[in-house]
């Protein structure tokens, strides 16, 4: 493990840090929008390991694993399994962020008698506020249901939503929803040393999410930065006729559709069902998106860089501006391309690996 490398515990509700671990390897990833997952391995008879309570320490769902480069968190991932292999005298501990816990709690009113008598109703706000009230929610009756998440300033807008108790659909349900409408956000729940040095989740919502950093990379230099640059297209999702279907049975059931103007490829019919929508106007937010999002090849590329290089991951993040220069390659966009970092991931070794889609994309 380099010097500068470490693996903590934390206490999943509180952040609070445990103790160092020490690890043989740790994968992990970050992106926007879902849950990454990961994992650690630990070797249970090294000196140091045999030193700490490590039953204690790595406790399912209690605990949290976050990796740290220098005094800056770059991921972390709740503890959700381990497997041991005692011939081996490794323990590997699988883990994933925070976006697994709120995929356990529901998108209604706690507290109440009744909860599916009631609605949760939020607006008119930004969507990306509407998200923020909605994993507020989730966290709410605090005590065992609490977690160390950090919420952005309200942000003023337009839009209402409402989410009905009898529905007990999942919050990552509920912000799936939300992020598939008209204009809805990206989320991204980034993990860092809070000002007490325990661990917290910075939620972050908003479209388009960017951050002022930006990473240069000249593919044509006798010694690029750049290693196993590949690009990808994939229409397996392809749609020109995107329809979005809310609640009802049969001829009830409420539905609307927004057809692509670009009719040069095939027509290509897409039905995405959101369990609860009551609203014909969020349906229609909904199917706009998502002919938006389909009606055309997705693009996306990445790359390989080293750890050694003059990229600082410590100071990476989602968002980040990636600018690509190619004049002589014979299929990457010609001249100088600007892209958004949608995803990294690595491990304890010397390569990161950036995922990132044109801007706009």
């Amino acid at each position: 493990m380099a010097a500068l490398e470490r693996v903590w515990v934390c206490d999943t509700i509180t952040g609070q840090r445990l103790n160092v671990i020490p690890a043989t390897d740790f994968t992990w990833a970050r992106c926007f929008n879902e849950g990454s997952s990961g994992s650690a391995t630990i070797p249970v008879n090294d000196s140091m390991v045999k030193k700490l309570d490590l039953r204690s320490l790595i406790a399912e769902r209690t605990n949290t694993l976050v990796y740290e480069v220098g005094p800056v968190v770059v991921a972390a991932g709740v503890i959700d399994g381990t497997s041991y292999d005692k011939d081996a005298g490794t323990l590997r501990v699988d883990h994933s962020d925070i976006w697994s816990i709120l995929d356990d709690r529901m998108a209604v009113q706690h507290g109440v008698p009744n909860i599916m008598t009631t609605t949760l109703s939020y607006g008119p706000l930004s969507l990306g506020t509407i998200a923020k009230r909605l994993v507020q929610e989730a966290i709410s009756p605090g005590g065992w249901y609490d977690l160390p998440i950090v919420f952005p300033a309200d942000v003023a807008g337009t839009s209402t939503r409402s989410f009905y108790g009898y529905t007990m659909e999942l919050v990552t349900d509920s912000l799936k929803n939300i992020m598939e409408s008209d204009g809805g956000p990206d989320i991204d729940f980034a993990p860092r040393w809070g000002s007490s040095g325990n661990l917290e989740w910075v939620m972050r919502a908003a479209p388009n999410l960017s951050t002022s950093n930006s990473w240069e990379y000249n593919l044509d230099a006798p010694k690029t930065r750049a290693l196993k640059v590949s690009a990808t297209s994939d229409t397996s999702r392809f749609a020109n006729n995107a329809y979005a279907v809310g609640e009802g049975s049969e001829k009830k059931t409420l539905v609307r559709s927004n057809p692509s103007l670009d009719h040069s490829r095939p027509a290509a019919e897409n039905v995405t069902p959101h369990k609860g929508v009551t609203n014909l106007g969020v349906l229609g937010e909904l199917a706009v998106e998502a002919s938006r999002a389909l009606s055309a090849p997705t693009r996306q590329y990445a790359m390989t860089v080293l750890k050694s290089d003059s990229l600082n991951i410590a100071g990476m993040g989602l968002g980040d501006t990636i600018n690509v220069r190619s004049d002589a390659d014979p299929w990457l966009p010609a001249g100088l391309s600007s892209h958004r970092l949608i995803k990294f991931s690595g491990s304890l070794g010397p390569e990161v690996k950036l995922e990132f889609q044109p801007t706009g994309a």
